[in-house]
């Protein structure tokens, strides 16, 4: 062993780390590591994300930033497109860092489901702990008004 640890593969790569530097291996063994970043990380795309200074960025696998370092939280893609935090909103970003969702949409959650997501019609607050819940698609179209209790794309 090489690697302190190790992820399984995802297509043709995994991720690792190797002297608390991250970076990948490809199935061949050839490894790649990015000491200028605190954390990188891809799932089956070429496009990963990088951690520095507590935020996160875009990345592509030669370690070229798609984005700058914009972002408090990012998940792994789903449906082709990554669940990103700014100031505690949730947004989609896809591979070349395009903003999905206009600024004032809120979102339930990070997931998209079928191209869909779950909207609130006002932000989650200590006072208001369950706003209403709606659907909408990934074009901008809404599906459901945010007007029931609780609601999931199925």
């Amino acid at each position: 062993p090489v690697f302190d640890n190790a992820t399984d593969f995802y297509g043709n790569y995994a991720n690792i780390i190797k002297d608390s530097i991250f970076g990948f291996v490809d199935l061949n063994g050839n490894h790649k590591l990015f000491p200028e970043y605190e954390q990188v990380y891809w799932y089956y795309s070429d496009t990963g994300f990088a951690k520095n200074n507590d935020k996160f960025a875009l990345i592509e696998r030669n370690g070229r930033l798609i984005t700058d370092f914009i972002f408090d939280k990012i998940d792994l893609p789903n449906e082709g497109y990554f669940p990103v935090e700014i100031n505690g909103k949730w947004n989609h970003v896809d591979s070349e860092g395009n903003f999905v969702f206009k600024e004032n949409i809120l979102l339930n959650w990070d997931q998209i489901n079928d191209s869909l997501v779950v909207i609130l019609d006002s932000e989650r607050t200590e006072s208001n702990k369950n706003p209403k819940q709606g659907i909408m698609n990934i074009f901008g179209n809404i599906i459901l008004q945010p007007i029931y209790q609780d609601v999931t794309p199925v």
